[in-house]
Order: C-alpha cells, then structure tokens, then sequence
C-alpha cells in the first residue's frame, strides 16, 4: 500500500516538473519575443523619416542637414522670406508629413517646423535651425548698450529690425550707443557706421549697415517705447473698442475711452518752456517740437466730466490713403474706409 502511495507520489513529481520545465520555456520564448519587440520598436524609430529634404525661398534650394535627433540646418546665401517656404519631402516608406498642412506655402518664420507620422503612430517632430547670409546678426543678446549692458536689444530678422526696449529710468534718448560684441554677428561680418550713436529724439527709427558676403545688409534700429507707456487705466481709460470694431477683422485697432482723466498737468497761463497749455500762434513749432517733456515735478490736476477717446491703429497691419478735394480738405462723410481724419492737406 506504501509502494502505491510512494509510487504515485514520484508520478506526480515527474508530471509537475514537466508541466514546470513547459512554463520556463514558454516564460523564455515570451521573454525573447518581449525583447524582440523592443528591440524593433528602437530600430523603428532610429529610422529618420525622410530621404531627403529640399527648401526654396526666394529662387534659392537648400538641403537640409541633420543636426541631430530633432534639429535641421537650412543655410542660404540671400534668401529672406521664409514665411513661403516651398518644402520638398522625399519620404522613408511608411511614413508621413503631418505639418505644414501646405508645403507649397510653410511659414518657416512663424513656425520653422516639420513634422511626421511614424508607421506606429507616433510623432516625430524636427526644428529647422536657419541662417542667411542677408540675415547676418547671429545672436542679439551679445549687442549691448554703453553704460547699461546686454538684455535690452532684440533682433526682427523678417522686418530687418534692431529694437531697443526703451528703459526711461537708464537710458537718455538723445543718446543710446550700441556695441556689437564678439559672437553677435556671423565670421566676416563687420558694421562700419561709425560710433554707433543714436539720437532717436529724431525719429524712432535709424539706418545701421552691415556689411556681409561682399554686400550691404541694411537694417533699422529701432525705439521700442512699449515698456515705457503707463497703463492707460492708470489715467482713467477703459478699453471699449469691442463696442466700435469687430476684434477678429479689424485686430489691429483699439479704442479707449475716459469721462475723468487723472494725473493731468495743471494749465499753465504764463508761457513755459518746454511746453504750455495756452501756445502763441507764432511759437507752435517751437511748443511743438517738445511735447511730453514736462517738468517731473509739475503739479497734477483730475479732469471731469468729459468725453476723450483714443484711437490706436497698428501701423504694420492697417493701410491708409490720403484723399482730398480741390481746395486741400477731407470731406469725411465721402471717403470710404472703416478710420477717417480730417485736415489741411498740403
């Protein structure tokens, strides 16, 4: 009876053991095809998506080059458009451009970016990283500003602009010097304007040439006045352009109201100079040439009941024309547009 027992004991060891030996090999065939699969999926996506990528902007074909696992260089030699960008896409089988939606017409400037669908699903994003030789200005925040240092000056390679963030309380706007430091322009680069001085009491905007690849690029250096303007709420305005435009088609146009203006200086009767209230006829010129540079301690007034509204119009959006009669007026009630101003022409 002990045989039996010990005997059917040692059976079932033996089936245990097999059925154990069957697990280990399938736990290692599942573990091999695990590792298989990742394996693929790592090889799936060191696959670049593309053969190849060619770029047009202003009758000019580039290549682009791999950087690295998310970076393209585009190099042109005049090229200055890239808001239409004509992109020629070559593509790995299996794969797919998602964005631009349009490569006939890719806004490079706006979004210098391309991206693709992988045979799995997933995005796979590249940066275009661009340069010009019409562009020449390589890194804006090595351009500094004499007494003040680097953090105030930016560059607008697709209007060819130089700001200035205008700091009232460090810089003098008579006289704003700039330095272009090493690193701040492409090798063989040079400007050659002198001293570099600007006197923006003269205009906003200024002439700077930079000489690049055997040409002159010719940019602007320009005042930003934004960080310097008060919040016109601070005097008592309200933005009520929502009640005169439509926000979405004329976006470029605001309005701002007060009935009570604060912090308004005093009327002055007796003439002053810079400035005065009560302006000779013969003197308006003068008066004129200095407005907004009152004297910082002149007293203050709060002005009621009236009705003042300002209107501003972005100048790189909006369009305008001047139409007048035969003795040099603007009849307003005659002349089509959505912002209409009358005066002596001359």
């Amino acid at each position: 009876m002990s045989h039996c027992i010990v005997k059917s004991y040692y059976l079932s060891i033996m089936l245990y053991l097999r059925d154990l030996q069957k697990i280990i090999v399938f736990a290692g065939i599942l573990g091999f095809c695990c590792f298989c699969s990742e394996k693929e999926e790592e090889k799936l996506h060191q696959v670049t998506p593309f053969k190849s990528i060619h770029v047009h902007v202003d009758n000019e074909t580039v290549e682009a080059k791999l950087i690295d696992e998310k970076n393209l260089s585009l190099s042109f030699e005049n090229a200055e458009n890239f808001s239409e960008a004509q992109l020629s896409i070559e593509l790995t089988p299996g794969y797919e451009i998602i964005f631009p939606q349009d490569v006939t017409k890719a806004d490079l400037t706006t979004y210098p970016v391309v991206n693709f669908r992988a045979p799995d699903n997933k995005i796979i994003k590249y940066w275009f990283v661009i340069t010009s030789k019409a562009f020449p200005i390589l890194d804006a925040t090595k351009i500094s500003i004499e007494g003040i240092g680097t953090g105030n000056v930016s560059v607008q390679n697709s209007t060819k602009e130089v700001i200035i963030d205008f700091d009232k309380t460090r810089m003098d706007m008579s006289h704003i010097q700039l330095h272009f430091q090493e690193g701040s322009l492409m090798d063989g680069a040079k400007v050659d304007d002198g001293d570099l001085i600007y006197d923006f009491t003269q205009g906003l905007s200024q002439d700077i040439v930079i000489q690049y690849g055997g040409s002159d690029r010719h940019y602007k250096v320009v005042l930003n006045l934004a960080r310097a303007m008060d919040d016109p709420k601070k005097y008592g305005f309200t933005d009520v352009t929502e009640q005169y435009v439509t926000p979405s088609q004329y976006s470029f146009v605001s309005v701002l109201h007060a009935t009570t203006i604060m912090n308004v200086p005093v009327k002055n009767s007796a003439p002053e100079t810079p400035w005065s209230w009560d302006v000779p006829s013969n003197q308006m010129d003068e008066y004129l040439a200095f407005i907004g540079d009152w004297k910082p301690n002149r007293p203050l007034e709060t002005v009621n009941d009236i009705s003042f509204a300002v209107v501003t119009i972005d100048i790189e959006k909006a369009k305008a024309k001047l139409v007048s009669n035969n003795q040099r007026e603007i009849a307003v009630k005659d002349v089509p547009g959505f912002i209409v101003m009358s005066g002596l022409s001359s």
